[in-house]
């Protein structure tokens, strides 16, 4: 692999990788023996990496497409 598809990788394994822990932090969420306090923190985690995982899809689509001409 050359650079760029290095860094096309990169991204689209951090997107992997986030949709994975949104499922983990899922499956937390749906158990019912956890503290109120855990599922607030559960909740703001998955915001979190849901936001991170748009962006990382964002970034992949782009590169895939008109910026993989560009240079990052």
């Amino acid at each position: 692999l050359g650079q760029e598809g290095i860094k096309d990788s990169l991204w689209f394994q951090a997107g992997e990788d986030f949709d994975s822990a949104l499922v983990r932090l899922s499956a937390l969420e749906s158990t019912d023996s956890l503290s109120p306090s855990v599922y607030t923190h559960i909740r703001s985690y998955r915001d979190s990496v849901q936001k991170l995982l748009i962006f990382t899809v964002a970034i992949a689509h782009f590169r895939a497409g008109v910026g993989s001409k560009l240079s990052w």
